[in-house]
């Protein structure tokens, strides 16, 4: 991938005083502040730049990666295009499941076979709600914003840096810049961003941080009953078991996912 000159925006928010990282993205070199991320989010259509917080492993900095050249974009072995994000969901969930043979009581009850994709909220009106009024006439960049600036003024990004990237979606952002937090599960994030691909189209996700192995993206149309939530926890169980606690732990996770415009992935 190459960079290119420094972001031109119509209105840069840290006055451009951006620092390159590895050729791949462009970050602040001070800490984000209130309606940075909406400034520059403002302007994707038009310039190509999508804001993205950096956090560190730490607080202190040198921030791992972004400022400790561990971005490796050589194992990104595809495109995520190349990938059906099913056929993903399924191979990794298979892989949570237990032997039939476990003793444990606590996997009695455990759902055993892929469930299937959990179905698509956005664009749906829930029952008994106009459209225009319901999850699904939310727009997902007008969510994106909303829950972004929420997350700076509750500091869960504190000391972060705001990164900027030349991208045409944000689901694509782990492979183009090469970024490893799910290493020890899947090293090609290419595959990452097949499923990020499919949660757009479905639930208007759209990706607003990334940590050295953290991930935490909007959520414009959540599932609005417990049915719904139920196969989508599966999702996420595939996608990064270490956030949903372990297959026994689905049922109490779905029941979070209700209405949760929300979602934070942390892989071990």
């Amino acid at each position: 991938m190459v960079m290119g000159e420094r972001p031109e925006l119509e209105n840069d928010p840290v006055g451009g005083d951006w620092r390159p990282v590895q050729g791949l993205l462009w970050a602040s070199r001070s800490s984000v502040e209130p309606g940075w991320w909406s400034t520059v989010h403002r302007q994707f259509a038009r310039t190509g730049w999508w804001p993205l917080f950096l956090k560190g492993l730490y607080d202190d900095p040198p921030l791992r990666p972004w400022e400790t050249d561990e971005l490796n974009p050589r194992l990104i072995r595809s495109r995520p295009g190349d990938h059906d994000p099913a056929v993903l969901l399924r191979e990794w969930f298979d892989a949570q499941v237990p032997d039939e043979d476990e003793d444990d009581p606590d996997f009695a009850s455990v759902l055993r076979e892929w469930p299937g994709l959990a179905p698509a909220t956005l664009g749906r009106a829930p029952a008994g709600a106009h459209a225009a009024g319901g999850a699904g006439g939310i727009d997902p960049e007008a969510h994106a914003a909303e829950v972004a600036e929420l997350l700076v003024d509750a500091g869960q990004v504190s000391r972060a840096r705001l990164g900027v990237v030349r991208c045409e979606r944000s689901a694509d952002i782990p492979a183009l810049i090469g970024w490893t937090g799910p290493v020890n599960h899947e090293n090609d994030t290419a595959k990452i961003c097949a499923v990020l691909r499919s949660w757009e189209t479905r639930f208007g996700v759209r990706l607003l941080s990334l940590g050295f192995d953290t991930m935490i993206l909007s959520v414009a149309a959540p599932p609005a009953d417990l049915a719904a939530a139920r196969l989508l926890s599966a999702e996420h169980l595939a996608f990064c078991a270490d956030s949903v606690g372990g297959i026994t732990e689905l049922e109490e996770y779905a029941a979070e996912l209700v209405g949760s415009t929300q979602w934070d992935f942390w892989w071990d």
